[in-house]
């Protein structure tokens, strides 16, 4: 039986829930990386601390990619780069809470647009998969064990410059189909959704 299960991911939408972590969550900046800054909880099993040690968070960073769009007045949308390979990507402890009941961690994707200084682009669109779940190390020894199923979430940054084509200095706002949700955002396909990403 799995001693671990997934309860929250923490975004907007989930404003009623507490984070347990005590970080702000939701679309944020910082300097110049532009982020979606969710929470997730999972509860654990009173049964499961008897049996494990060092129960903590894990997560593998999932296939992503980066489109822009040079110019409103060409539909077009070029790929800067693309992953389809899984990566590990762990939560820092700093970024861990255990509360003996639930074990909760905060994660910020997003994209550093300062990467894109000097280009003049009109549409940046991120998207990033996760793999999360949480592991634990037997107190009679071992090797670490998986203590629930995989969680597959999604962060996606979609961004418009509205000061394209007005001045070189971009000003990178949200647009349509920012979010950060459970489930598999397709990274070759996901764009398209958006009626407005086309405009």
């Amino acid at each position: 039986m799995p001693y671990a299960t997934f309860t929250n991911l923490l975004y907007p939408s989930g404003a009623a829930l507490k984070a347990l972590t005590g970080r702000a969550l939701g679309p944020l900046a910082i300097l110049t990386y532009l982020m979606n800054a969710v929470e997730l909880q999972f509860a654990i099993d009173p049964a499961a601390r008897k049996i494990y040690k060092k129960i903590r968070p894990v997560q593998w960073a999932a296939p992503d990619s980066i489109r822009y769009r040079k110019d409103r007045s060409d539909p077009s949308w070029i790929v800067h780069s693309r992953r389809n390979d899984d990566q590990p990507d762990n939560p820092d402890p700093a970024n861990s809470v255990d509360k003996g009941g639930v074990v909760a961690f905060y994660d910020s994707p997003g994209l550093d647009v300062a990467k894109f200084s000097g280009h003049d682009l009109w549409r940046l669109f991120v998207v990033q998969n996760f793999k999360s779940y949480v592991v634990g190390d037997p107190v009679k020894g071992g090797p670490t064990e998986t203590l629930c199923d995989i969680v597959c979430w999604c962060s996606i940054t979609s961004l418009f410059n509205s000061n394209h084509n007005i001045d070189p200095v971009p000003k990178w706002e949200r647009g349509e189909g920012n979010r950060a949700a459970m489930g598999w955002a397709d990274i070759d396909t996901d764009y398209k959704r958006y009626t407005s990403l086309s405009s």
